[in-house]
């Protein structure tokens, strides 16, 4: 499994980029388009020297694949300004009582974690307003 984290562009940027007008058309025909991959120093350093870099650049995302590349956490799960302190805590809660559900990131999302049998790890991420509705979730093979 691989993750990869993103920060958030502005819509002016996306709309430089893209060519578009819309900086919301562009990110509904490509989502991608409104993350900058941490590990791309070029854009990264666009990023910071936008005059519209502040406090929502630092909104990010975090994706993770598995060993085929499949996404299993992608572009339609926001994250927020607190995102490492919400997967340290729950690990820390993992880790003790062998299953965990945090707030995560400034959106009512939860992250859940338990661990199953032969040491794999069910994972989830569910609207807090509606916990049935689960926006993204899998099982880690062995």
């Amino acid at each position: 499994m691989k993750a990869r984290v993103y920060l958030a562009k502005s819509g002016s940027m996306i709309e430089e980029e893209s060519g578009m007008d819309n900086w919301l058309v562009a990110v509904k025909q490509r989502p991608e388009v409104q993350y900058a991959d941490v590990n791309d120093r070029i854009q990264v350093e666009r990023l910071i020297m936008s005059r519209k870099f502040g406090l929502d650049s630092l909104q990010m995302a975090i994706h993770v694949f598995d060993e085929g590349g499949q996404p299993l956490i992608g572009y339609e799960v926001p994250s927020g300004l607190n995102i490492w302190l919400d997967y340290l805590r729950a690990i820390r809660k993992l880790m003790e009582r062998g299953k965990a559900c945090v707030s995560y990131g400034i959106d009512p999302y939860l992250l859940e974690m338990e661990q199953l049998a032969k040491g794999r790890l069910r994972f989830a991420i569910r609207l807090e307003l509606d916990p049935q509705k689960i926006l993204t979730q899998f099982i880690t093979s062995e």
